[in-house]
């Protein structure tokens, strides 16, 4: 059964894969609420990889950094396989995250927790669940979907397995403890992906990407001689991003190339590209820079005409990433192309 909300009570978000700075639009978010709900309980706690941050009335009070990391990615996989798990928990919840967690969690003053991701609700293994405290999980995204795709035949026999024992973990997890939580979807085809195989779980939408079927792209020149650099920034071993990609190279990149010709430049950031983000930007002839630095990064963003959101689905991206962006000593100024409407030259 959930729990009712309690305002004069702190907040603890537990969110494993948090590390700083912040890179991806997930942890931004996090972030953002940690931020915005601490003006009005009395504290919140988040708790990232290696360091639990304190706000207070909006305003971070306190850092305290702990010695921990993830584990190796094959580590993680292998160990999903062995002990029947799910690849996310094995990845971030380590011995030490656990330790540090559970002190807050047993900590009677906490009386709502914020969980990212499903599997970080791992710790609850080792504190039963408390029936006075809100529990609630922040999806991210449709995990039923992204190990789906996982399972594609054209990936290996070993990335199949791990995705396949993850899956079935979720769907265990979910008929034992979905009426225990509340659950916030970043997207309505995140929760309509929940609501495929469990439509009785207590969710509420909190929408921070854009949903648009139909896209105008309005293209208006006014120095066609100019270089003009557009910009993706993301992980690039989701499903996600690469579908996104897919959707650019088909509905806007033809239009963009039509009216720039040469002039126009796709530069493709990101860690960890999967094969077929590798193929795609090879097909189309942009330009890759796997797992760069941050100095490196920041280099990219001075040099880009644009940011490209290439989206006409849902997207933890647009707003938080914006928002760092803006509010970061970044010593550059990049523009940023919404709802596919982009005019050359202007800025925001």
């Amino acid at each position: 059964m959930i729990q009712t909300f309690q305002p004069d009570s702190p907040w603890l978000i537990l969110a494993p894969h948090i590390k700083y700075p912040l890179r991806n639009g997930g942890d931004i978010l996090l972030e953002k609420i940690a931020h915005y709900i601490s003006y009005h309980v009395p504290h919140v706690i988040l708790m990232g990889m290696d360091t639990i941050r304190r706000y207070e009335k909006g305003t971070v009070v306190e850092d305290i950094e702990f010695p921990n990391k993830h584990r190796d990615k094959r580590l993680a996989s292998v160990q999903t396989l062995l002990f029947q798990g799910h690849y996310l928990e094995r990845k971030f919840n380590t011995k030490l995250y656990t330790q540090r967690a559970l002190y807050y969690l047993q900590k009677p003053d906490y009386k709502t927790v914020l969980y990212s991701y499903i599997s970080t609700t791992f710790l609850q293994k080792y504190s039963s669940l408390r029936t006075d405290q809100f529990s609630i999980i922040c999806t991210q995204n449709d995990e039923f979907k992204w190990f789906e795709d996982l399972q594609s035949p054209n990936l290996s026999v070993f990335t199949r397995l791990v995705a396949w024992q993850s899956y079935r973990w979720l769907k265990a997890w979910f008929a034992d403890w979905q009426d225990n939580f509340l659950f916030l979807h970043v997207s309505s085809s995140d929760a309509k992906g929940f609501d495929r195989y469990f439509p009785q779980h207590s969710r509420l939408l909190m929408s921070v990407g854009a949903d648009e079927e139909d896209i105008d792209c309005e293209l208006t020149i006014t120095n066609s001689s100019e270089q003009i650099t557009l910009l993706f920034v993301g992980s690039l071993s989701t499903q996600m991003n690469y579908d996104a990609l897919t959707c650019f190279a088909q509905k806007f990149y033809p239009v963009l190339h039509n009216r720039l010709g040469e002039a126009l430049s796709i530069q493709i950031v990101g860690s960890s590209p999967s094969s077929l983000v590798q193929q795609l930007c090879s097909s189309m002839n942009w330009n890759l820079h796997a797992n760069v630095s941050d100095t490196e990064l920041r280099s990219l963003l001075q040099t880009a005409s644009f940011s490209i959101l290439p989206f006409n689905c849902p997207t933890d991206f647009p707003i938080w990433q914006l928002l760092t962006l803006l509010t970061r000593p970044i010593s550059c100024q990049c523009p940023v192309t919404f709802r596919m409407i982009l005019r050359v030259g202007q800025t925001i």
